[in-house]
């Protein structure tokens, strides 16, 4: 598991050339919500946070259209989106991270986050 570091995902991919590396949704939330004001525009951050976690496919793609289609936010947001996380959707996307074990699930690759996940939503709120 990674938080997206080209460096990193480009050397782990290239030592193991079979793995499959999935993406923090911490610190995937947190790269997005760096691309617009997430206290001016609540429900679209509401709908982001559950768009990363859904885990159907129909409801992703629904979800998606809404977000890209909005047009009471900053379109540079959607595309932001198209540009650098939808390529990599299954890193980071629930659809992509069905049937595995409790420790496949993880939404962190450190104990800390794990801590300090509450803590960020709370305040981004």
């Amino acid at each position: 598991m990674s938080d997206c570091d080209k460096a990193q995902t480009n050397a782990i991919k290239a030592v193991y050339l079979e793995s499959q590396l999935l993406l923090c949704w911490w610190h995937v939330l947190r790269a997005i919500r760096t691309h617009f004001n997430t206290k001016e525009f609540p429900g679209q951050w509401s709908l982001i946070q559950d768009w990363v976690r859904t885990t159907d496919d129909k409801e992703f793609e629904v979800c998606w259209k809404y977000i890209e289609e909005d047009t009471s936010v900053p379109k540079s947001l959607a595309q932001y989106i198209a540009q650098d996380w939808l390529p990599y959707k299954e890193m980071w996307s629930t659809t992509s991270r069905q049937n595995h074990t409790i420790f496949e699930k993880g939404n962190t690759n450190m104990l800390l986050e794990a801590y300090v996940t509450p803590i960020f939503t709370f305040i981004s709120n």
